[in-house]
């Protein structure tokens, strides 16, 4: 209240609650909701507003809808919010001027109601709900979702399902497949993906070239990094050189790649470059649960499609299991070649690039 009354003219608001609730149940009635709501009335010419672990009631939501510079908004929705209280307000000229927009609801569901009532020009949109939806859920969501922001702005979207004390089996989860997200792939200019929830992720080649299609702009790429695949990846290293020969920008992706077929001792590895010469500019990968046998042979790939590679990462659910350790270990070991691989891979690169030179020197000179 304070704050308000001293600046009335505040542009910008960051706050934070250091302890979040388990649910945001708990919190309808606390000072963070009270100070955040009631000062928020008050300021008409917020920029940006940043209320970390603060939920905001229906009043507040109103009226930062209305005003004409809100262009950066990231909070969390109270539970139980009344939607009916929300959506005849949301519907052109509201958040005009939004171009960042994270929100934070308890069902996944209270967020696509929301957006279903709203068209506006976001340049990055990230959603979180707290409880596990269901794989339609998810395809409804991505459907109000193409429907409320425009294609053109858009670039950057972001979902995940923080439900990290709700760990469920690969038969207890919800499949999600290309087609969850097919709706998504009529906004041009995405140049970063992220989606994580808890459910298996059915994802193969032609997902991969399907997507790349579409999005040739990536930038970064994460599926499931947290809640892991669920099941035995279908990405083979030949979705991985597709992602990566057509979003030339890449420069971090996170997925589980199934390397058995070229997994192979170091004496059985092929003359000619898997990657046909190709290199990316990409320089961070994290495999998420992608098992191999082989390190050197991986290493020498990895190095062979992304010279400037620093980081290959990869990490598993559950610690206690013997063959974690195991393919913890290869990975550990790939990542202590790479560097080295790729040094060798850069000096090649240089000598050929000297000699290609001297070659158009020397021929010109003769002319």
């Amino acid at each position: 209240m304070q704050l308000s009354s001293r600046c009335p003219s505040l542009r910008n608001l960051c706050t934070r609650v250091t302890k979040v609730p388990e649910t945001l149940a708990n919190v309808p009635d606390s000072i963070a909701q009270k100070i955040s709501s009631d000062t928020i009335l008050r300021l008409h010419s917020l920029t940006s507003l940043q209320l970390d672990g603060c939920t905001l009631d229906e009043a507040a939501i109103v009226h930062l809808s209305r005003l004409p510079s809100l262009n950066e908004l990231s909070a969390c929705l109270r539970d139980p919010i009344q939607l009916e209280s929300l959506t005849p307000y949301m519907a052109p000229p509201a958040f005009a001027a939004l171009e960042s927009l994270t929100l934070q609801a308890n069902e996944l569901s209270i967020l696509t109601s929301l957006l279903e009532s709203m068209h506006f020009k976001p340049r990055s949109a990230s959603f979180t709900a707290l409880y596990s939806p269901t794989s339609e859920e998810i395809h409804l969501f991505f459907t109000a979702m193409v429907r409320a922001c425009d294609p053109e702005q858009l670039s950057d979207i972001k979902l995940t399902v923080d439900s990290s004390d709700e760990w469920l089996s690969s038969n207890e989860r919800e499949q999600v497949s290309l087609s969850t997200f097919q709706q998504l792939l009529t906004f041009p200019n995405v140049k970063s993906f992220v989606f994580d929830a808890m459910c298996n992720i059915f994802f193969d080649d032609d997902a991969i070239d399907m997507l790349t299609k579409h999005w040739p702009k990536l930038v970064h790429l994460s599926l499931n990094a947290s809640s892991r695949w669920g099941i035995m990846s279908r990405v083979t290293h030949r979705g991985l050189i597709t992602l990566l020969s057509r979003c030339v920008a890449l420069s971090s992706f996170g997925l589980e790649v199934d390397f058995t077929e070229i997994d192979l001792p170091h004496s059985q590895i092929p003359i000619w470059r898997l990657g046909n010469g190709f290199t990316s500019h990409c320089r961070s990968a994290f495999f998420i649960e992608s098992e191999i046998v082989h390190p050197t042979t991986i290493a020498a790939f990895l190095s062979d499609i992304c010279p400037e590679m620093g980081v290959a990462a990869c990490e598993w659910s559950i610690e206690e299991d013997d063959n974690v350790s195991v393919y913890g270990g290869r990975w550990e070991e790939v990542n202590f070649l790479l560097p080295a691989f790729s040094a060798v891979r850069r000096q090649c690169m240089e000598w050929h690039k000297q000699q290609q030179e001297s070659s158009t020197s020397t021929s010109g000179d003769l002319v």
